[in-house]
């Protein structure tokens, strides 16, 4: 008999390929939730890894490398800081 496709969603850190055929992971410093495009982590986040579906937070004193898309947090610089927003 004929063979039933149906359409996923891709998992949350994930994203549909160019040709939609599978799911591709968020490269690290995005993230994706609901099946949606990758996008890059917001202001004061961070992804370090791929695969994400929520961006973290930096610990207090420290900020992202970028100010956009960002994979790690640095120390502020000797006079700066940087406190989260809870």
């Amino acid at each position: 008999g004929e063979g039933k496709y149906t359409c996923d969603r891709c998992p949350d850190g994930y994203m549909a390929s160019d040709d939609q055929a599978r799911c591709v992971a968020c490269e690290p410093g995005y993230n994706s939730t609901g099946g949606a495009a990758c996008a890059p982590c917001g202001a004061d986040t961070y992804a370090a890894g791929s695969g994400t579906d929520v961006c973290d937070p930096c610990q207090d004193g420290w900020a992202p490398e970028t100010t956009s898309g960002a994979t790690t947090c640095a120390i502020c610089a000797a006079g700066r800081f940087e406190a989260v927003n809870d």
